[in-house]
């Protein structure tokens, strides 16, 4: 008895350690995921408008961009809002330098993230190029391309990092469930030799498993949310990077994937020594 539950305790936590590792990989994924949004969303390009526009060609171009579907935010300085900003930074009066104000009319637009690609940006500067009293677009593309390679790298690393957890975690809890159903392969061929089904045999190793795995998943939820907890300690910042509802729907997939994999390599356990002969189980 106290043999069986030891190895009952044993294959619960190694479900647990195994299930705790997927959430880590979820956790860091989606983190990657909402700073990618956030970097992505301080993107943009700068509209300078030419030395002569007029106050009504900054408002028109202001107004088209707040309009626009692809605009996160967009911020307008006037030539001495821009002055006064470089004193401010500086401490330098620039205008009493130079006798002029060299600053003219911008517009600061910021993107929403499906929009922070480079040709995306220099397919909107083209379009306002056509605009009165625009002199020149900056967009650092350059910049952009290399963020977005970068991101697209680091995506593929954990989606293979990820594949290979759940191939592993697959293999792991199929062998620690099938130690657990080669302990009672004998009671599997005596229920045989009476007339019991391949059903009504499965059954209760099929359910004990799914609420180990629920056990399983719960453990390494609760190991995941003090892992989260303590590491946030050290950033402030850190808790608005996820949001309640994504730790809610890691710990529901944990949840979902403890009971799937250890209800199937249940399934499969319990089929194999179904199979067997009596001699077979000896081997």
């Amino acid at each position: 008895m106290f043999s069986s539950l030891g190895a009952r305790i044993t294959s619960t936590v190694s479900v647990a350690l195994v299930l705790f590792i997927l959430g880590v990989i979820a956790l860091i994924g989606i983190v990657a995921r909402n700073v990618t949004e956030s970097i992505k969303e301080n993107m943009g390009f700068d509209v300078l408008l030419t030395e002569g526009a007029t106050e009504e060609d900054l408002k028109a171009v202001e107004t088209l961009m707040s309009h626009s579907p692809f605009a996160l935010s967009v911020t307008s300085h006037t030539p001495e809002e821009a002055a006064e900003k470089w004193k401010s930074e500086t401490g330098e009066d620039v205008e009493e330098l130079l006798g002029m104000n060299p600053f003219v009319a911008e517009v600061e637009v910021k993107v929403k993230s499906q929009w922070a690609s480079s040709d995306s940006l220099r397919s909107i500067a083209r379009e306002l190029e056509e605009l009165p009293g625009v002199g020149e677009i900056s967009i650092q593309a350059d910049m952009i391309d290399s963020i977005n390679s970068n991101i697209s790298t680091i995506a593929v690393a954990l989606l293979v990092v990820a594949i290979a957890l759940l191939f592993i975690s697959f293999v792991l809890i199929n062998n620690t469930v099938r130690l657990t159903v080669y302990a009672k392969r004998f009671i599997i061929h005596t229920m045989k030799l009476v007339g019991a089904t391949g059903g009504f045999i499965r059954r209760p190793f099929i359910v004990s498993n799914i609420w180990q795995g629920l056990i399983a998943a719960v453990l390494s939820i609760g190991l995941l949310w003090g892992l989260w907890s303590y590491v946030s300690t050290f950033d402030p910042m850190l808790p608005d990077i996820i949001t309640t509802g994504e730790m809610i729907l890691i710990a529901a997939s944990l949840l979902v994937t403890g009971v799937i994999i250890c209800g199937l390599a249940a399934t499969f356990a319990a089929n194999r020594y179904l199979s067997l002969t009596y001699d077979e189980m000896f081997s």
